[in-house]
């Protein structure tokens, strides 16, 4: 079968061939690297050191881990670093974060790993902080702009000594729990009080929190006025970048801020941007979408099966998101069906410690209502017959839908339930593909967290942001758009409600029902007028909804 060699047994050539495969990198996209060396910067609890990069072109596997150059002799074990990945160095939205570890993993150039999703051609901006008042762990930069993608910055406490804090209003407020830069914040009720910080680099920021109860400030840089800022918002945000200055000559410069109205007037952080870059990598492409990748190309699979189970002994099983995304990402770009085994048992080892728990009905529908928000279509459940005790893994198996005298039990009737949900609308999600994935409220590791524009693809989200629904977007093979939304909660029915692209409100709304598969009008409420559509939702439950033909 294979022309170009021959199979040897024993030093005689056979009239076949071995199966073998030569196995080579994949092509993933080429790692980012910032280089260069002869300075550096130390991390603390005062200080945060940051940079800006920008991805390729074509992006297209996830951003495995960034690795710095950190020297590791200075980096005394028991001190956390967490590195954390942003939008922008505003900090208007958080990608991932990683964290904190409390010493190296790999010498001089730890890695943080982040698994994250990234855009092609955008930049993106990570910072690495620290809890602990001692510097450590020199991190190596440039003597000068030598990538040209991004840019360096160092971040600086309000308690830094090298602040200058003039006039007889100041205070210090710590564990203020808003969000703040190490949780503190300096601050005045004295107008004409000021403070002020001499730097070297090509730019600063100044980042405070605003509220209904700040005003107005005046900043200076180098004795001249740039402008006065309000630092007044309706609600209290935090790490609010209020003043930017960039193009500065590289050299040493002065800012000042004096407050002019309002009750207070507070510092956060003083961010400096740098002339130089620091020295980093950051790789894409995990082993994990390597080995799933090779599966499917070795075995010529055509289906894509996977178990992780969420509800463990104590604990719901923090990566559970985090390899939904990956499969569904993997599943996609081989264009195969995907999906999951779901969790039926209990088992406990023989000391009677319990590797998966008890799982609720409640918990049941979410195992089912999660993985079918991402566009998993092969369902089934591990496992109906209950096993007996697995010696090799120490595992013993109860709460099965059948027992091992074949005896019908309770989770036997709540799944054959949710099997005929699923089967029901499973009449339409067999035609549908997953275009896009997001969560709101606290999001999981290794998730997308909403877009904060809508877009002809992000055309629904949680008018509340803070509670906790994955939204699922669906297209038909007849290019028709569906979303699934699916309560991330499953302790208690909830009701929400959710907002519609104000200037692309859809005429009207249908729901695939669970109980016969057709298209229905009731059971929700949907103001066409508006575009809010109420939900009330089952602990754990997803709801999928058919947008107009056209829409």
């Amino acid at each position: 079968m294979y022309s170009d060699g021959a199979a040897y047994e024993n030093g005689v050539v056979q009239g076949n061939d071995f199966f073998f495969r030569l196995y080579k990198n994949r092509d993933s996209t080429p790692p980012i690297v910032s280089d260069g060396t002869g300075d550096g910067d130390y991390v603390s609890r005062t200080y945060g050191l940051g940079q800006t990069f920008t991805t390729p072109a074509d992006v297209n596997r996830r951003l495995y881990y960034i690795e710095p150059n950190i020297d590791a002799s200075q980096w005394t074990a028991g001190q956390p670093i967490t590195l954390t990945l942003w939008d922008s160095p505003e900090k208007k939205r958080m990608i991932e974060y990683t964290g904190p570890i409390t010493g190296t993993n790999n010498g001089d150039h730890p890695r943080f790993f982040l698994y994250a999703k990234l855009e092609p051609n955008k930049t993106y901006y990570y910072e690495i902080t620290g809890t602990s008042p001692a510097n450590l762990g020199w991190v190596a930069k440039s003597t000068g702009n030598t990538y040209a993608g991004g840019t360096g910055y160092k971040t600086v406490n309000d308690g830094d000594a090298a602040i200058t804090y003039s006039g007889g209003g100041w205070g210090v407020s710590s564990n203020r729990g808003y969000g703040d830069f190490s949780d503190d914040v300096h601050y005045t009720t004295v107008n004409n009080d000021s403070f002020s910080y001499t730097f070297t680099g090509t730019g600063v920021d100044y980042v405070t929190e605003t509220s209904s109860d700040q005003g107005d400030v005046d900043i200076y840089i180098d004795n001249t006025l740039q402008q006065t800022v309000s630092t007044y918002s309706p609600s209290r945000k935090s790490q609010q970048t209020v003043f930017s200055k960039t193009g500065l000559s590289d050299g040493t410069h002065t800012i000042k801020v004096v407050k002019r109205s309002g009750t207070y007037m507070l510092l956060d952080t003083i961010r400096v941007q740098q002339a130089a870059d620091y020295r980093f990598r950051a790789v894409f492409g995990s082993q994990y979408e390597d080995y799933v990748d090779d599966f499917l190309d070795i075995s010529g699979a055509d289906e894509l099966q996977f178990d992780n189970y969420p509800f463990r002994g104590g604990y719901d099983d923090p990566t559970y998101f985090q390899n939904a995304e990956l499969i569904r990402e993997r599943g996609l770009d081989h264009d195969v069906i995907y999906g999951a085994f779901l969790q039926s048992a209990t088992i406990v080892n023989g000391a009677g410690g319990v590797k998966f728990r008890s799982s609720t009905p409640s918990m049941k529908r979410y195992n089912v209502y999660t993985y079918l928000t991402y566009g998993m279509k092969n369902m089934y459940w591990f496992t109906y017959w209950q096993p007996e005790y697995v010696v090799d893994f120490d595992e013993s198996f109860s709460e099965t839908p059948v027992s091992l005298t074949g005896q019908l039990q309770d989770a036997y009737w709540q799944i054959q339930a949710l099997n005929a949900e699923m089967q029901n609308l499973g009449r339409t999600l067999k035609d549908l593909t997953s275009t896009a994935v997001y969560h709101s409220g606290v999001r999981p590791y290794g998730t997308t967290g909403m877009p904060e524009q809508y877009s002809p693809d992000f055309y629904v989200k949680p008018s509340d942001a803070t509670q906790p629904i994955i939204a699922g977007f669906f297209t038909h093979t007849n290019g028709r758009k569906y979303v699934m939304l699916t309560d991330r909660d499953y302790s208690a029915n909830k009701t929400y409600t959710f907002q519609f692209d104000p200037s692309n409100k859809p005429a009207s709304l249908t729901e695939v029902s669970k109980t016969t598969g057709n298209e229905v009008n009731s059971g929700f409420s949907y103001q066409a007028s508006t575009g809010q559509l109420t939900v009330t939702f089952l602990p754990g439950e997803g709801r999928l909804f058919a947008l107009p033909v056209g829409y």
